[in-house]
């Protein structure tokens, strides 16, 4: 019962993390929704009296092994990448939005994408809707055509099936959103050794 009641919390934090996202882009602009059709034409006002173009993304995400193994073995390491693709790619005026350590330097980055993961299926790893990991995606340059960012995280114990979806926010600029899902496979290490056997096994 205990746990069920956790997993019902953690589910919970999903929605209030999107709207304090939301709640920061309407004060940042002024405005009093994000989803207001006016309000997004005031903010593509906005976006383009600073030499910007208002962003027009699509994002696509994949879950895999960390260390490139052909499966993903319980309780080993996943990674997840995030890519954002700019269909608004192409030089401009303005100038960028913010500047972030890397590599021992400042970087400045002209547009950042904030993504949330989230469980998107009910699992013995948690709730659907549980936040299992956030990364920023950051462009440095206005022609990229695409970004990318990636976190980790450990695979479930339990093989299986497991869906995720990411919910994809911009760190400044008011109506652009986009959510994807995803999912990866977790095998058992048993069934993975005994397959290993199988096919050292055949190629002798």
């Amino acid at each position: 019962m205990e746990h069920a009641e956790h997993a019902e919390q953690e589910a919970q934090w999903l929605q209030p993390a999107l709207a304090i996202a939301s709640l920061r882009l309407c004060l940042r602009a002024g405005l009093w929704s994000e989803l207001d059709p006016r309000c997004i034409d005031v903010a593509r006002q906005q976006v383009e009296a600073r030499g910007a173009r208002y962003p027009e993304v699509r994002v696509r995400a994949v879950a895999r092994s960390w260390m490139r193994q052909p499966a993903i073995v319980a309780g080993t390491t996943v990674e997840v990448e995030v890519v954002v693709e700019r269909a608004h790619a192409g030089p401009c005026s303005a100038k960028y939005e913010k500047m972030v350590p890397r590599g021992g330097q400042l970087v400045k980055v002209v547009e950042s994408y904030g993504c949330l993961v989230c469980r998107d299926s009910e699992t013995a790893g948690g709730s659907k809707g549980s936040i299992v990991g956030m990364v920023d995606v950051d462009v440095d340059d206005w022609a990229q055509a695409e970004a990318s960012a990636s976190f980790k995280m450990i695979a479930p114990k339990e093989p299986g099936t497991y869906e995720l979806r990411v919910h994809m926010r911009s760190g400044s600029t008011l109506g652009v959103r986009a959510d994807v899902g995803c999912s990866f496979e977790v095998v058992a290490a048993e069934s993975l050794a005994a397959q290993q056997k199988d096919e050292d096994s055949y190629s002798d």
